[in-house]
C-alpha cells in the first residue's frame, strides 16, 4: 500500500521532489525575500529587515543515563522541561540571560534495597522530581554552569554508602551518621554551548566529593578519590510539556493534508547557503525515512534511526511540536499516533540506521526510484554507546568535554 501511494505522490501531488509547484513558488520566493533582506540596502537603499523577535518557549527535552560509576546505563528514563527563547524563523532555541529553571521528572529503576555494587540506595517516588538550573551572565555570553539538581550523599559505616538524590528533597538519610553530600555541577562553557547549539546531546555533572578520610583505604576500594558524575543523553520530545499524564496530541481534522512546504522554510532558513532546492530534497528524503517508520509500525522509535543529515532535518521538524504532530497524523491518516524521538547512540544507533537504509535501499528497487547518497550514506560503526564503560570518577576525569558518547 505504502509503495503504491508513494509512486502515486510523486506523480500527482509533486513534480518531483516531494513539494507542489506551488509550494515551491512560495519557498522559493521566502528564500529570495531571506536572501534580499541579508544583503541590506545593496543596489536599492533599502535597509535591512529586522529580524522577528524571539518567543518565549517551553521545551521537553527526553533524556536516559549512561553508564558511570554511580549509575548504570538506562537506570533513569526521563524528561527535562527548559524555559527557553525561540526563533521564529529557524526553530532554534536558546537559553536567556540570568538564571533559567529547569523542571525534571526521571523514573529510576532500582536495584533491591538497601545496598548493591553502585552504592546506598534510599527508596526513590516514581517519577521522582527535580530541579535544573543553568546560568548565563548576559546575552550573547556563553551558558556559564549547570547545576543538575541532585546531590551525592555518602557516608562510611563498615563500608561506602552513597546514593543521590534531589537536592530540594526533604530530610536526609545521612543525618547523625557524619556523612557528606555534594552537588551535581558542571561548568564547562564549550560542553554547554554544544548542548545549545545542537539542542540537545549531553548533560554531564560532577559532584567533587572526595572522601579521604578513611583510617585504611585499602579496605574501601575507591574511598580516598571518589568525585563522580551523572551522563545524560537529551533529546527534543515529540510532546509539549503542558500535555499531560495522557500525552493529549493536537487537534486534528479528517482529511486535512501535511504542510510539508512550512518544514521546507524551516531548513532553508536554518541553511542559508544551501539551495531552494536542496531543501526540497532534504524534506523529500526526510518524508520517506518517515514512511518507513510508520509502514513498520515504528513509533517509539526502536527499529529505525535516521543518518545525520535526516536527522538534522528531524531537529527542524521537532522545533515546532503542533506542526509535528498535525504533520505526522495527517501522515498516518489521523491515527492518533506520533512518531517519538528517542535518545539513541553509538551501536544502537548503527544497526537501526543500517536497517532503515536496506529498507529504504529495497524500495527503491521495488519502485524504481534511486537512493539519494547524500541523505542516506553507508552506515559507520561507533564505539559509542549507553553502555561504554568509564574509566573512573577521579579528578582528572572532571574536565572532559560533552562528547557525543557516554563513557
Amino acid at each position: 500500500r505504502f509503495d503504491a501511494e508513494f509512486a502515486q505522490k510523486v506523480a500527482s501531488v509533486s513534480d518531483g521532489d516531494g513539494v507542489s509547484t506551488k509550494g515551491k513558488a512560495r519557498v522559493e520566493s521566502e528564500v529570495k525575500a531571506e536572501s534580499s533582506s541579508s544583503s541590506g540596502s545593496k543596489g536599492n537603499g533599502k535597509a535591512k529587515a529586522a529580524p522577528a523577535a524571539k518567543q518565549h518557549v517551553l521545551v521537553e527535552f527526553k533524556f536516559r543515563s549512561c553508564n558511570t560509576a554511580i549509575i548504570d546505563a538506562g537506570e533513569w528514563n526521563g524528561v527535562l522541561h527548559v524555559p527557553m527563547l525561540q526563533d521564529p524563523t529557524t526553530g532554534r532555541f536558546s537559553l536567556s540571560a540570568g538564571t533559567t529553571t529547569a523542571k525534571g521528572s526521571v523514573h529510576r529503576s532500582l536495584p533491591p534495597q538497601p545496598s548493591t555494587a553502585k552504592g546506598y540506595r534510599y527508596n526513590v517516588p516514581s517519577p521522582e522530581t527535580f530541579t535544573a538550573t543553568f546560568h548565563r551572565a548576559a546575552a550573547g555570553q556563553p551558558i556559564e554552569s549547570f547545576e543538575l539538581g541532585y546531590n551525592y550523599d555518602y557516608f562510611i559505616e563498615e563500608g561506602v554508602y552513597t546514593s543521590v538524590r534531589p537536592s530540594d528533597a526533604k530530610g536526609s538519610w545521612i543525618k547523625g551518621r557524619g556523612g557528606e553530600s555534594r552537588p551535581f555541577t558542571w561548568d564547562s562553557r564549550a560542553g554547554l554551548g554544544s548542548w545549545e547549539r545542537h539542542q540537545g546531546g549531553m548533560l554531564q555533572a560532577y559532584a567533587r566529593a572526595t572522601i579521604d578520610w578513611c583510617e585504611e583505604p585499602e579496605d574501601f576500594n575507591g574511598c580516598d578519590d571518589a568525585n563522580v558524575k551523572i551522563k545524560l543523553y537529551t533529546v527534543l520530545s515529540a510532546h509539549k510539556p503542558d500535555e499531560g499524564k495522557k500525552t493529549k496530541l493536537v487537534k486534528w481534522e479528517a482529511g486535512s493534508s501535511a504542510d510539508w512546504d512550512a518544514l521546507v522554510a524551516v531548513v532553508a532558513a536554518r541553511n542559508p547557503k544551501k539551495s531552494a532546492a536542496w531543501s526540497r530534497r532534504a524534506v523529500q528524503e526526510y518524508r520517506l525515512f518517515l514512511e518507513l517508520k510508520v509502514q513498520a509500525g515504528d513509533w517509539d522509535s526502536s527499529k529505525f534511526s535516521p543518518s545525520t543529515p535526516l536527522d538534522e532535518v528531524w531537529h527542524a521538524h521537532l522545533s515546532f511540536v503542533d506542526r509535528y504532530q498535525r504533520d505526522i497524523l495527517a501522515l498516518t491518516d489521523g491515527a492518533q499516533r506520533v512518531i517519538e524521538h528517542s535518545p539513541v547512540l553509538g551501536n544502537d544507533a548503527y544497526a537501526r540506521y543500517a536497517a532503515a537504509r536496506r529498507a529504504h535501499v529495497e524500495r527503491m528497487g521495488r519502485t524504481g526510484g534511486t537512493v539519494d547518497k547524500e541523505f542516506w550514506p553507508q552506515p559507520k560503526e561507533s564505539r559509542a554507546g549507553f553502555n561504554e564503560p568509564h574509566e573512573g570518577d577521579s579528578e582528572e576525569e572532571l574536565d572532559v568535554g560533552a562528547a557525543p558518547q557516554c563513557g
